[in-house]
């Protein structure tokens, strides 16, 4: 069995997350690193968009996501310009990390750590979604008076901040900071990443696109 494997990594990532990515960041042999967020990107994609609502419709007959067909490419738009936003921030968040901390690490190891926590964060999206398809069927079939928005809102907030802790204690155990450092850290680089890098990519992108379009127009 392949120790570098994306089932290996995941399987690992899974079971002790912690130790996992610290221990194959370290690692010289593992470079899957941006293999494997690519094939988990489409995974997620996949299961949260496609599979998991279709297997909700087929067995209760109503829609899971409840969103247009344009609003969930937009949303899946923004879950990957948030991937390339946090992956172009990275080496700004390695010198800002580097220069309050006393523990040496080398770029490299700390970019495949970034990547294994989003790895994670995928991970954990999916394991979240099956958990919102079981949720969702105990209430429609309980007839609870809860709504099927109210819990993928919650989902998501959940998700959220499970994936903000992860990454504060990843990065408290990596550089050895205190704890509120490593906090206000990762709120920082979250909002920012959230809020101005992730809309700025979509807005280039759709521009790029707007342009393309205008190109075959006048060919």
């Amino acid at each position: 069995r392949d120790p570098h494997g994306i089932f290996t990594v995941s399987a690992g990532l899974l079971r002790s997350p912690f130790e996992t990515a610290l221990r194959l960041a370290a690692d010289r042999d593992y470079r899957n690193y941006w293999s494997h967020i690519v094939v988990l990107t489409g995974v997620t994609a996949i299961a949260l968009y496609v599979t998991l609502p279709q297997i909700f419709n087929f067995l209760v007959g109503q829609d899971l996501v409840g969103v247009a067909d344009a609003a969930q490419r937009l949303r899946l738009k923004m879950q990957v310009m948030q991937i390339a936003a946090f992956l172009l921030l990275t080496p700004l968040q390695y010198y800002a990390c580097r220069l309050i901390s006393s523990v040496p690490q080398a770029p490299r190891t700390y970019f495949k750590l970034c990547a294994l926590s989003i790895s994670f964060g995928l991970l954990l999206r999916i394991v979240l979604g099956i958990l919102t398809v079981i949720a969702g069927l105990v209430i429609f079939h309980g007839r609870l008076n809860v709504g099927l928005a109210t819990v993928i809102q919650t989902e998501f907030a959940i998700g959220t901040l499970l994936i903000l802790a992860y990454v504060t204690e990843l990065h408290r155990r990596f550089w050895g900071f205190a704890l509120w450092k490593s906090l206000v850290l990762t709120i920082v680089f979250f909002l920012f990443t959230a809020f101005v890098a992730s809309p700025a990519l979509l807005m280039a992108v759709q521009a790029l696109d707007r342009l393309d379009w205008i190109g075959k127009l006048v060919k």
